[in-house]
C-alpha cells in the first residue's frame, strides 16, 4: 500500500504527467479514482470516490555515488600490485567489475589493460610488471545497478 503524493486533472487527450525527484529508487503507481454518491460527508476525500483503474507499477531509479581506492606496492623486482577497494553507500560493493587502465607517465591517454571482479570485501588487485619508464595507473568503475561509476586516483610505478 503506498500514499498519494499528488494529484492532477487528465488533459483533452487523457494523459497526464507529474514531476517526482525521489532521493532513492521509489515505485509508482498511478491511479484513476471515479466519485461515488453514498458517503456521508465528513469522511476522507478517498471515501468520496472508488478506484476505477490503477497503471502498471513504474520504478524510478536513483543511482548512488561510489567510491573508488587504489595503493601500489612494488616489489624488489619491479614487479607491483595495484590494489583498491569499490564503496556505495559505506558497503563494500562485491562482484562488480573494475577496469585498471595505464598511461605513460605525462601522457593524456589512459588504456584498459586488465578487468577483474571485487571480491565480497569489495576488493580487486592486479599485478603489473616492472615498466621499462615511469608509469601511471588508475582504477575504473563504469557504474553499474544502483550506483554511479567513479575512478581512483593516480599511482605511479617505476
Amino acid at each position: 500500500h503506498g500514499h498519494r503524493i499528488a494529484s492532477a486533472t487528465t488533459g483533452n487527450d487523457g494523459s497526464v504527467s507529474f514531476t517526482v525527484t525521489p532521493k532513492r529508487t521509489t515505485h509508482y503507481r498511478l491511479i484513476f479514482r471515479v466519485p461515488t454518491a453514498t458517503t456521508p460527508a465528513p469522511a476522507p476525500a478517498s471515501a468520496h470516490s472508488r478506484v476505477a483503474a490503477a497503471s502498471k507499477l513504474a520504478t524510478v531509479h536513483v543511482l548512488r555515488d561510489s567510491t573508488l581506492s587504489i595503493r601500489e606496492r612494488t616489489r624488489h623486482n619491479g614487479h607491483a600490485r595495484i590494489m583498491g577497494q569499490l564503496r556505495g553507500s559505506g558497503h563494500a560493493l562485491e562482484r562488480r567489475k573494475v577496469e585498471l587502465q595505464e598511461r605513460v607517465a605525462g601522457s593524456a591517454t589512459w588504456t584498459t589493460v586488465k578487468t577483474r571482479r571485487t571480491n565480497r570485501h569489495g576488493m580487486v588487485n592486479f599485478g603489473v610488471g616492472a615498466p621499462s619508464a615511469p608509469e601511471e595507473f588508475q582504477l575504473v568503475f563504469t557504474g553499474g545497478p544502483n550506483f554511479n561509476g567513479c575512478q581512483s586516483g593516480v599511482v605511479t610505478v617505476g
